[in-house]
């Protein structure tokens, strides 16, 4: 049996062979040696791999490259192998003379294989097909040279003097199809012209129902337009563009398009506008048209007093024929109730249900536009009597000695319930 050849000290490409590595001899009795490279790594490795040459490093190329230019390459430093790369050799991060960022393998930037991060690539095709337009005029523009200066490196770019002495750098394909014309000095021409730029006051102009009133605080939008207050003639106030008023696109606060749709008789959104005001619906009576809510609201009167709001569909499917009263009405009521004695009703109560009373109660809302005089909130109302209605009968269908007030500021009220009169 030959003997094995001690290769201890021994160098191979860039291997230096330390000793022999016991513990990684195979059964086929080939011999592992523990093996260190230039670069600093330290491997085991099978002699018939180093005498026969096929292992000659760890797989880097073992040069610092710190420093040094590879085409528009420079090299900052060594870093880790990036994932997904199954190669052994060292890996540096490099910076382009464009100023971006890359790491590089020694293999690649040893090869000639990378010079740049795609810069050098994309201006020597453009250079192949591109076509010099120095001297040429487009629109106001005269080409002077190319910038090779500019920072968008996907298409050329050229120093253009503009016939108003402005020197600008625009792109070729800008130049040949014609969207850049001037330094943008035409624009401004054009927006003179048209009075784009100038804010043409409108205080005390009227534009249908519009009565202009000031110039809001808002800022200029996009389009250079400013917007204004104004007073519609049913006292609304709201911010309008000036297009808006200049086009009659906005007449009114929506006050008008109400009233134009109750003559045509179209319904807000719907088919078909019906004017409900004096119609009874159960025990609903409809008083007047709800303006505060864009659909079509109703206030409505029940007969046992109660003023509430319904939508028109409710009152004409008959979804809503009282104020609730109705529902509590039909459950238990006269000889079947459990609390019955004999018809004996109070005497308020039988005022407070009277004809004349309901009227009292409508007229003290008509007079206060339906609205609480106290917060002022609409809807659910109740008409308060200013001096008890228990202790001064004779001021009971005063309409003055009513007022307008939503639940819960009648609750508030010192003579609610009982309560010591309250003086207004």
């Amino acid at each position: 049996m030959k003997k094995a050849v001690d290769l201890s000290g021994k160098r191979f490409g860039k291997w230096l062979v330390i000793e022999k590595d016991v513990s990684k001899t195979n059964s086929v009795r080939q011999i592992c040696w523990k093996c260190v490279c230039d670069c600093g790594t330290e491997k085991s490795v099978y002699g018939s791999n180093l005498t026969s040459g096929k292992s000659r490093s760890c797989g880097c190329n073992g040069i610092d490259l710190t420093g040094k230019r590879f085409g528009r390459w420079v090299v900052l430093q060594r870093t880790e192998k990036p994932k997904g790369y199954a190669s052994k050799c060292w890996f540096w991060l490099c910076k382009c003379d464009c100023g971006n960022k890359k790491i590089v393998s020694s293999q690649l930037l040893l090869k000639g294989q990378s010079n740049s991060c795609g810069c050098l690539h994309r201006e020597i095709t453009s250079l192949l097909f591109l076509k010099d337009i120095t001297g040429y005029t487009f629109g106001r523009l005269n080409v002077l040279r190319r910038d090779m200066d500019s920072k968008y490196k996907d298409q050329a770019y050229w120093i253009c003097e503009c016939e108003c002495g402005n020197i600008v750098s625009v792109g070729g394909s800008n130049l040949r199809s014609g969207v850049a014309k001037s330094c943008g000095c035409i624009q401004k021409e054009k927006a003179a012209e048209t009075g784009r730029n100038r804010v043409i006051n409108l205080v005390g102009m009227k534009f249908g129902r519009l009565m202009v009133i000031e110039r809001t605080n808002r800022p200029i939008t996009k389009k250079d337009e400013a917007y204004w207050l104004c007073e519609c003639e049913c006292g609304e106030i709201i911010s309008v563009a000036s297009s808006h008023l200049k086009t009659g696109g906005v007449k009114s606060c929506g006050c008008l398009q109400k009233d134009v749709a109750r003559e045509n008789g179209k319904k807000y959104g719907g088919n078909g506008f019906k004017d409900l005001t004096g119609m009874r619906f159960g025990r609903l009576l409809v008083v007047d048209l709800n303006h505060k809510n864009r659909a079509a609201y109703w206030n409505c009167l029940c007969d046992c007093g109660n003023m509430i709001v319904e939508k028109t569909k409710d009152l004409n499917y008959g979804s809503v024929k009282s104020c609730g009263c109705l529902q509590s009405d039909s459950v238990l009521t006269g000889e079947d109730h459990w609390n019955w004695k004999g018809g004996i009703t109070p005497e308020n109560m039988k005022i407070r249900g009277s004809l004349e009373y309901r009227t009292w109660r409508i007229n003290v809302f008509k007079r206060d536009n339906f609205i609480c005089q106290n917060c002022g909130k609409t809807g659910d109302l109740n008409a308060h009597h200013i001096k008890s209605f228990s202790e001064f009968p004779e001021e009971r269908f005063n309409v003055a000695n009513g007022i307008t007030l939503c639940i819960e500021c009648h609750k508030e009220t010192d003579n609610y319930g009982g309560k010591a009169i309250k003086k207004y």
